[in-house]
């Protein structure tokens, strides 16, 4: 299991991504899942959700929201956390 941090801007993504890295939490910058279906095609992959929300709760105007992401027989599926 993980999380997608979903944004409405590329830049919003990628300061977030910056952002989790100087707090040396383990995140992948990644195209938005088409399961997800909103956004800039940019999001935040991220393990450990507490640590995503601590850092996204510095303020990010073009945060849209977070997914966590389950795989069952080979199928991701997206609910909103």
């Amino acid at each position: 299991m993980y999380y997608i941090f979903a944004f409405r801007s590329r830049t919003g993504a990628m300061r977030f991504f910056e952002a989790l890295n100087r707090e040396r939490i383990v995140a992948s910058l990644i195209n938005t899942p088409k399961g997800i279906g909103i956004g800039c095609g940019l999001s935040v992959k991220v393990f450990d959700l507490s640590a995503g929300k601590r850092v996204i709760s510095g303020g990010y105007g073009s945060f849209h929201g977070v997914y966590m992401a389950e795989s069952s027989n080979n199928v991701v599926r997206y609910t909103r956390v």
